[in-house]
């Protein structure tokens, strides 16, 4: 991979690094890419977001099953997942707690188990181990944020 030259200096000053340039400062190979893929919303009542979100926002739904929907808003989705079933996928009772998690950052990579092993030398530990969800047709994994934010890494199965 050829190297990007660096911007230019302003009179302002030297010109901050790119975000890619900063992010490979410091590691060797080759960088996981993670892109934005949806914002779920871990909720109680399925049904009602789904009418707020479609009749209220006119978001077209794309995916549904009785504890999942999933609308699209430009190239990001929105998933609404009924927070018990999230509870299971993750192995974490607490996030079926009123109050518990309320979103979920999920961003799709290549490889779940190469991003696993990538961040994993950087001191990234997931919450559970990579799993298949065949009902998803993804395999997921799960990591916090330093704030404790629920971040899940997925890729087509």
């Amino acid at each position: 991979m050829r190297a990007r030259a660096r911007p230019k200096a302003s009179r302002r000053g030297p010109a901050a690094p790119s975000a890619v340039e900063t992010v490979r400062d410091g590691y060797a190979g080759a960088m996981t890419s993670f892109a934005l893929s949806q914002i779920r919303l871990l909720v109680d009542d399925v049904a009602s977001c789904r009418e707020f979100y479609r009749d209220k926002l006119e978001l077209p739904v794309v995916f549904e099953t009785p504890v999942y929907v999933q609308l699209q808003s430009g190239p990001v989705s929105i998933g609404l997942y009924r927070r018990g079933e999230m509870a299971s996928s993750v192995g974490d009772e607490s996030l079926a707690a009123a109050g518990g998690d309320g979103a979920v950052i999920v961003l799709r990579v290549e490889n779940v188990d190469a991003a696993v092993a990538q961040l994993g030398e950087r001191g990234v530990e997931p919450i559970d181990l990579p799993t298949d969800q065949p009902t998803w047709g993804l395999r997921a994994v799960h990591f916090r944020d330093p704030a404790g934010n629920l971040v899940e890494l997925i890729a087509a199965l």
